[in-house]
This record gives structure tokens, C-alpha cells and sequence, in this order.
């Protein structure tokens, strides 16, 4: 059987389209172009191509899939950040546009400590693809980055990012459960980035298909409130960091205030910024470490004491 690519594009869409895919024209010519290993605008010069027996089964098995509602991403094995063509796979968190406000936002930061110390040490926790750290990198020379994942398999995809980017003479990539490999004695960051697990625990069923058949709940479930990690971080992440250390972290919808309020009440920071993006969504919180919060608290405590 003779099928072009203008047959096979039709009899995709409709196969998607007929299983509720939104995007259903959109994602048949990314998956066509995949398989015959084109641009996706090469598509409308050569309407009539005609797809080898391999070829159109291979688009086929693609189309099921993502008719399966399985991210594109997944079936492409690729997904662009920060105009970076990644590598993603099946258990591994897909990254997305609104961690861009994250790298943004690491970059001003960064380029400060760069102009009072020459060079920038970064920490990235819950590197996932690497996606963060390798734009900060490909961005600024004058920086060294230690990433941190859970996921043996996310920090397996992150290396070959890394390598891809040109990047990993200045990643460095740990294994380990938030901040548990690292000595607070041995080392210390200029900045602290996360995009951390965010979702409620509960909320996790009412997420679409696409992310909650397909993605690692580690990589989504925050906890009961979506507050889980950032806690953890907020309690323990500033002794990681030189005295004016800044941590940046992404956070879920409508969470700004409650993550503002965990630095806030905590001796350790003082909140520098909520960063909102185009549309005015809260995206990111910043927080600086108080380089004398720990005495604070410690004399305070004794004041305390001696008053009773």
C-alpha cells in the first residue's frame, strides 16, 4: 500500500482527533516529521512523499501512543527549554516553559555574584533532565554547578544533556534526597535553585492524563498541602550557602504567598522577591540567607532562658 505523507498526516489527525487530543493536527506532524527526520514545515514541499512500509508503521505505533494520551515528548525523546533541544524519557519529569522564570531569574542573581567574587557555585535539588542547571551554564561561563536527583535514571538523561550542551566539565551530578549528600562544612552555594514537587497529594488524580499516567509522582507529589519540600528546604537549605547565598524556587499555583511565609517566618531568610511572569502569575520565590540568622536564634534562645 502507497500512503504520502499528506495521507498519513490526515489519517493521524483524525485518529487523534477522535480520541479527544487537542492538539491533534499539531502533534501528527511532529510525529511524521520524527519518523521520516524532517522539519515539520518540510512537510507541505513534499506532500506527496511517499512513506516506506517501516516508516508509516513506525508513525502508526507513535500515533496509538500518543492517542494513549503519553506525552509527545516522550515520543519524540526530545523537549526544547531555554531554546535547548533536551533529552527526555519515560520517567523522568518533562520540563516546562514556566521553569524558564527560574533560570531567568538565576541568571540575574548569578551575574551578581560573579561581579563580587569572579565565578558563581550553583545548586540545583531536584535537577530532573538537567534542564535548569544546563541553561545556567550554557548562559554563564563563569559558573560551577552541583545537581542533586533522587532519580538515578533523570540523573543518567541529565549527564547526556550536559554532554549534548557542552556543559558538563561545570555540572557536577549527585545522587541523593534533597540535600542528604552534602556536607554544609565541606561546601558552601552563591545560589540555591528548585523546582521542587508542588502538588497535593490529593490534586494528583484530577491531573490530566498526559502527566498523571505518564509522569514520576516523585517528581509531582508535594505532600498533603504541595508544601512537603519546600519546608525542607526553607529548614535546612541556608546552611548550604555562603553568607549572602540566594535560593530561587518555582512554585505551583496560588503558592507564592504560603512559600513567602515559610522564608518569612524562618530566622534563617529574608524574602527578596515573587516573581510573576508575562501574564502576572506568581512563578518563582526568592529568598536571601541572613548571614547572622543562626546567632539570632541561638541568642535569643538564651535570653530567654536567663529571663525565666
Amino acid at each position: 500500500m502507497i500512503v504520502t505523507s499528506a495521507a498519513a498526516l490526515r489519517w493521524g489527525t483524525t485518529y487523534l482527533q477522535q480520541r479527544r487530543i487537542e492538539t491533534a493536527r499539531l502533534d501528527a506532524e511532529v510525529l511524521l516529521a520524527h519518523c521520516l527526520g524532517r522539519e515539520r514545515t518540510a512537510l507541505y514541499g513534499d506532500r506527496d512523499y511517499r512513506l516506506t512500509a517501516d516508516e508509516y508503521a513506525y508513525f502508526r505505533r507513535l500515533i496509538a501512543r500518543r492517542g494513549a494520551h503519553e506525552p509527545l515528548a516522550y515520543l519524540t525523546g526530545e523537549r526544547e527549554f531555554w531554546s535547548l533541544p533536551l533529552a527526555v524519557q519515560s520517567g523522568v519529569l518533562i520540563p516546562r516553559p514556566d521553569t524558564e522564570w527560574v533560570v531567568e531569574t538565576a541568571l540575574r542573581y548569578a551575574q551578581s555574584s560573579i561581579r563580587r567574587r569572579l565565578r558563581c557555585r550553583i545548586l540545583d535539588i531536584g535537577t530532573g533532565s538537567g534542564n535548569s542547571a544546563i541553561a545556567v551554564a550554557t548562559n554563564l561561563a563563569a559558573t560551577e554547578v552541583v545537581a542533586i536527583d533522587i532519580s538515578g535514571h533523570a540523573l543518567a538523561v541529565a549527564q547526556t544533556n550536559a554532554h549534548a550542551c557542552r556543559v558538563a566539565d561545570r555540572v557536577t551530578y549527585i545522587r541523593g534526597d534533597l540535600l542528604g549528600p552534602l556536607n554544609p562544612h565541606q561546601v558552601r552555594f552563591d545560589l540555591l535553585l528548585s523546582n521542587p514537587p508542588y502538588i497535593p497529594t490529593d490534586e494528583l488524580a484530577a491531573l490530566p492524563p498526559t502527566v498523571r499516567c505518564y509522569e514520576p509522582r516523585e517528581a509531582l507529589d508535594g505532600g498533603p498541602d504541595g508544601l512537603l519540600f519546600y519546608r525542607r528546604l526553607v529548614a535546612d537549605g541556608s546552611q548550604y550557602l555562603s553568607p549572602d547565598g540566594v535560593a530561587i524556587v518555582e512554585v505551583g499555583y496560588n503558592q507564592a504567598g504560603d512559600v513567602s511565609r515559610l522564608f518569612v517566618q524562618s530566622q534563617q531568610w529574608k524574602l527578596l522577591e515573587v516573581v510573576k511572569d508575562y501574564s502576572s502569575t506568581e512563578r518563582v520565590v526568592v529568598a536571601q540567607h541572613r548571614q547572622w540568622g543562626a546567632a539570632r536564634l541561638w541568642i535569643t534562645s538564651r535570653l530567654k532562658a536567663g529571663c525565666s
